[in-house]
């Protein structure tokens, strides 16, 4: 309780005054805190101490008197050597994480994970050749891109090495130039499938967004089961329905299908009634 309360602050202050706080998610670590995690070595040691200063207080008192210039440096040895152990620490643990980071950007560079690398290597510019090789990542990622749009693979990673590239001055004009031309792609496959789905009769898997824009068009209604919102997810079924009637206003066609989990759920139906 000690280590928790004392031992560590909020992350952001004030914050855990108005809002739930998870221990450790959202503290980290004060001075306390560093020097109770070593209490186990230090609490015995100085009940040790206390129990023999009670028991030979006069000698030590003789000690002190006759030792005090030596007891006065050790003190002030003592006391230098911990401002110097928390005045390093932070610039040690900065200085291993920034190792660590680089260590991160290499690995993502090995997996081609080049948005991930570069962000690591940004938050270590100054350190070894993290400029250099954010540098090399914005030529690959430029090339990869040319390729990609070259090739008409436009999606996945694609528009996010374009908004890299937009942020850099040399490649500013052509990142723009790439976002434009990917983006009138997007539309030419967008129009295709609109126009394929267009031609497609429901079928049980389309997805829910898919059934007004397929060869049906909008549906004449739709409801829900009852209690729909009480159900669980995996229970709750959306009815649709598409009613077809002729000039006389007399009900022809009627189809249906369901829809669980944003998904056509079973065979869609069709039922034929009046004939001439």
């Amino acid at each position: 309780m000690i280590y928790k309360h004392l031992g560590h602050d909020p992350l952001v202050e004030g914050y855990c005054a108005y809002f739930d706080c998870s221990f450790p998610e959202h503290y980290r670590i004060n001075w306390f805190g560093e020097v109770w995690q070593y209490s186990w070595i230090w609490i015995p040691i100085l009940i040790i101490i206390v129990v023999q200063v009670r028991k030979n207080r006069k000698i030590l008192k003789d000690y002190i008197r006759n030792h005090w210039v030596k007891i006065s440096f050790c003190m002030v040895s003592i006391g230098a050597l911990t401002g110097l152990y928390f005045g390093l620490n932070p610039i040690v643990r900065e200085a291993l994480q920034i190792r660590e980071t680089y260590a991160f950007a290499q690995d993502a560079m090995r997996d081609e994970n080049y948005i991930n690398a570069l962000d690591y290597f940004s938050e270590v510019k100054t350190y070894k050749d993290s400029k250099k090789q954010i540098e090399g990542i914005h030529i690959k990622v430029s090339e990869i891109v040319v390729q990609r749009v070259k090739e008409r693979k436009i999606y996945g990673d694609t528009e996010q090495y374009l908004d890299i590239l937009a942020g850099i001055p040399q490649y500013k004009e052509e990142a723009h130039r790439l976002k434009n031309k990917v983006k009138k792609m997007k539309k030419e496959d967008e129009d295709k499938e609109k126009a394929k789905l267009k031609q497609t009769v429901p079928y049980e898997g389309m997805h829910e967004d898919s059934i007004s824009l397929s060869a049906w068009g909008p549906p004449t209604e739709i409801y829900k089961d009852i209690n729909y919102n009480s159900l669980r997810t995996d229970r709750q079924v959306k009815h649709y329905k598409w009613i077809e009637r002729d000039s006389s206003g007399r009900i022809i066609k009627i189809k249906t299908l369901m829809v669980k989990n944003q998904f056509v759920w079973g065979e869609v139906e069709v039922h034929n009634y009046y004939q001439n």
